[in-house]
């Protein structure tokens, strides 16, 4: 027999096509006199890398280009003004956290602690009260960006599938009832092959908008490459960064692979 449902729940969810939804991006990325968009409300991403890779680093830069309307470091473009920014931190010391937090304030030339940026430490926290506790900010606070540095300290056993159903499932809850962003921060596989850990991996590679892979330059590792590894969008073109003073700041650095491929594309046959 058929479930007995509603028929007002099944409207809810029906989708016709002349309803006007238009795709809002968050952060673009500025290529030439054209942008690409890096994140866009209603959706969840995901940066993924080897262990020490800089991953916080790049989010730190990605993040402080969010904080005020304009044109970042000529790189990232945010059109829109006062956006209310979330950064959650999970396995970093306290001492560290707040090094982040600082590094974020600082590269935009912030001396004090812009008042629509916060971030909370949870790393002494169980994985369902760090869950609980980030549906709270969510509720209490409603940002339009939030940063998960460590969304595999949100579950108990990050092969569980069970467990990173529900995890991807609250992130596209949330983002669908706020209309905001949610990046999450997870680590690759140790050793040649690049997956995102876990079945928790498995599920933010699939209901990711944007996949951002970082890596350490093979040649010269004072450099960190920021890359589009998976996008619904077009990709971008893969760009570098480097660490001055505890900051990180782009780079006119090219990586050799990156000029190989570039060769090899422009070979023509005869």
């Amino acid at each position: 027999m058929p479930l007995n449902i509603d028929k007002i729940l099944i409207k809810d969810y029906e989708l016709k096509t002349t309803m006007q939804v238009h795709k809002v991006p968050l952060l673009e990325i500025k290529e030439g006199f054209s942008s690409k968009c890096l994140f866009s409300r209603g959706n969840i991403s995901t940066s993924t890398g080897q262990a020490k890779a800089r991953k916080t680093f790049a989010l730190t830069l990605i993040t402080s280009a969010m904080l005020q309307e304009g044109i970042t470091f000529n790189k990232f473009i945010c059109r829109q003004s006062g956006l209310k920014i979330i950064y959650v931190l999970t396995e970093e010391s306290k001492a560290d956290a707040i090094m982040v937090g600082k590094r974020i304030q600082l590269i935009k030339g912030h001396e004090q602690q812009p008042e629509n940026f916060k971030f909370f430490w949870l790393r002494r926290c169980s994985p369902s009260l760090r869950l609980e506790i980030i549906q709270n900010i969510c509720n209490e606070i409603q940002p339009d960006f939030i940063v998960i540095d460590g969304i595999r300290d949100l579950v108990t056993d990050i092969n569980n599938p069970d467990q990173a159903t529900m995890v991807s499932t609250m992130l596209l809850k949330i983002t669908d009832e706020l209309n905001n962003h949610i990046h999450c921060v997870i680590h690759q596989n140790p050793g040649m092959e690049k997956k995102m850990r876990g079945h928790l991996g498995t599920e933010l590679m699939n209901k990711s908008e944007t996949i951002l892979e970082i890596l350490k330059d093979v040649d010269n590792k004072q450099y960190s490459i920021i890359r589009p590894a998976e996008m619904r969008g077009q990709e971008f073109a893969e760009f570098c960064f480097e660490i001055y003073e505890n900051i990180p700041v782009l780079s006119d650095y090219i990586p050799i692979e990156h000029k190989k491929r570039s060769t090899k594309k422009e070979e023509v046959p005869f």
